[in-house]
């Protein structure tokens, strides 16, 4: 229910850009789902921290990979999709120095 809070709280005055952390976190699947479709509708920026793949192969338009607090890959995510198959196989590839 917190989490649920805190996600009204930040879009309740349709911000041109918004800020998420782990925003599916703690949800039940239909309220991630409205999340997600949310997050795909809204105009404006949109920037996630996540560790879940399957999130950001549903929401993002581009993908920045982290390693110790340095960008160590970013690109297109149909891009990356289309190279790899899934965001997981992606992730893993960049982390080890591979892409």
């Amino acid at each position: 229910m917190k989490q649920k809070i805190s996600i009204i709280a930040a879009i309740m005055h349709s911000p041109n850009n918004l800020l998420l952390d782990e925003p599916v976190y703690g949800l039940d699947p239909l309220t991630s789902r409205a999340l997600q479709d949310f997050i795909r509708e809204r105009s404006g920026t949109t920037v996630i921290a996540t560790h879940s793949t399957g999130l950001v192969e549903n929401v993002a338009d581009t993908v920045y990979i982290m390693k110790r607090g340095k960008i160590v890959f970013r690109g297109r995510t149909d891009m990356i999709m289309k190279e790899h198959r899934s965001m997981e196989n992606a992730y893993f590839s960049a982390i080890k120095g591979r892409l």
